[in-house]
């Protein structure tokens, strides 16, 4: 309703609100609201880049990839969408372009985790491993509590067969994030395939606990499709393992 009561001035109040919703979960509301704000400043770099993430939160990559374009237009130093330009690219599967974008803004001083995090998956894939681990040891040293990284970590141990070493590093990652279910799934999927389903159902306890709530209240409302298929998995996981232990 913000629309019966304009303002002059710049779109505060529609950022503000949109920085709630995603703060708190809830990537579409906020992509609603960050749309009414760039209809007021359409070429704001740090607004399109904010949009741009809650859209790669959704699963829009094309719509992601191309709000990062508007910004680096508007403003080509702007060094955040620069850098997550590359990531979203690599994600789809651009390995190439990629790199151009990644290297560049690691030239120009880019330090930050999702940037180290792709350039260590660019290493991997063109088989440098020991450059995957410099970027991954480079990002642990300025971010050693972030989830994200954590889990990257993690799945990188665990496709190369150190498992022990990936089910630490998870084990990190969840305690950094207990509520990313994500991280939950990957976690109970590696100590299933080690024989260890005590500590999968262990793992699983907490996370199947919130899906259980959210779905109880209605909460699941401002979930993406992504997220509603994990609570589904981390749910009827639970119970299979549950059920085995009976």
């Amino acid at each position: 309703r913000l629309r019966e009561r304009p303002f002059s001035g710049p779109p505060v109040r529609e950022i503000a609100v949109a920085e709630f919703f995603a703060a708190s979960g809830d990537p579409r509301g906020a992509g609603f609201f960050y749309r009414q704000a760039l209809e007021r400043l359409p070429g704001n770099a740090p607004l399109l880049h904010d949009y741009a993430a809650v859209l790669e939160r959704q699963g829009d990559l094309d719509g992601a990839r191309a709000a990062h374009e508007r910004a680096l237009q508007s403003d080509p130093g702007f060094l955040p969408s620069l850098s997550a330009l590359g990531v979203v690219l690599l994600d789809q599967g651009r390995a190439d372009e990629a790199s151009a974008r990644l290297e560049e803004a690691y030239r120009r001083g880019d330090r930050s985790t999702p940037l180290l995090i792709a350039r260590a998956r660019l290493s991997e894939g063109s088989g440098d491993l020991r450059g995957a681990v410099g970027s991954f040891q480079q990002a642990l040293l300025a971010a050693p509590g972030d989830a994200r990284l954590l889990r990257a970590v993690a799945q990188f141990y665990e496709r190369h067969g150190e498992n022990e070493a990936a089910a630490q590093m998870y084990g990190l990652a969840a305690a950094a994030a207990p509520a990313d279910a994500a991280i939950a799934l990957d976690r109970a999927g590696l100590l299933i395939r080690m024989g260890r389903s005590d500590e999968a159902l262990d793992a699983l306890r907490d996370p199947a606990g919130r899906a259980a709530a959210r779905l109880a209240i209605g909460g699941g409302w401002i979930e993406d499709a992504a997220d509603s298929e994990r609570t589904g998995r981390i749910l009827a996981l639970y119970g299979r393992l549950r059920a085995t232990r009976k």
